[in-house]
């Protein structure tokens, strides 16, 4: 994954940093340390044992459009499907994200400065694939529906 700025004529610039991800990378884009500029997530999907990354990258924006350098948190088994959310209603963005490989869906909870806590994980059933976020039961509080393979 490279930065790439966009420059008031429509075009994209292309800078020398890299930030090296495995296949198959989900992500949102946020403000995870509150500074109003958009920060990145991503999973590094991966199982296998030639995979060293089973990790969710955090990639701190620095406001023209280069991001810092990734900080990797442990995730699950083929990680996918990354959302942000403020989960626990404690004014700091969380992440969720479908651990296919494991059968769980982890939530990373925000610190608000942009790192995060070690993950939760909370079994859903087999292979989940995708994970949303919304106010399904109308509480007022954010629910995680899951998305689970061959279902």
């Amino acid at each position: 994954m490279s930065d790439l700025a966009r420059h008031s004529h429509a075009n994209f610039l292309t800078s020398d940093k890299a930030h090296y991800v495995n296949s198959r990378p989900h992500g949102p884009a946020a403000d995870f340390n509150g500074d109003g500029v958009p920060d990145l997530a991503v999973s590094n999907s991966g199982c296998h044992l030639s995979t060293p990354s089973k990790t969710v990258s955090v990639l701190l924006g620095n406001g023209d459009g280069t991001f810092q350098a990734a900080v990797d948190y442990p995730a699950g088994c083929d990680s996918t499907s990354v959302t942000a959310a403020d989960l626990n209603g404690d004014g700091s963005l969380d992440l969720a994200f479908a651990n296919q490989g494991g059968s769980g869906v982890s939530v990373f909870l925000g610190n608000g400065d942009g790192t995060f806590q070690a993950s939760l994980t909370f079994g859903v059933g087999i292979a989940p694939r995708s994970v949303a976020v919304g106010d399904f039961n109308a509480d007022g509080k954010p629910d995680l529906a899951v998305a689970n393979r061959g279902t």
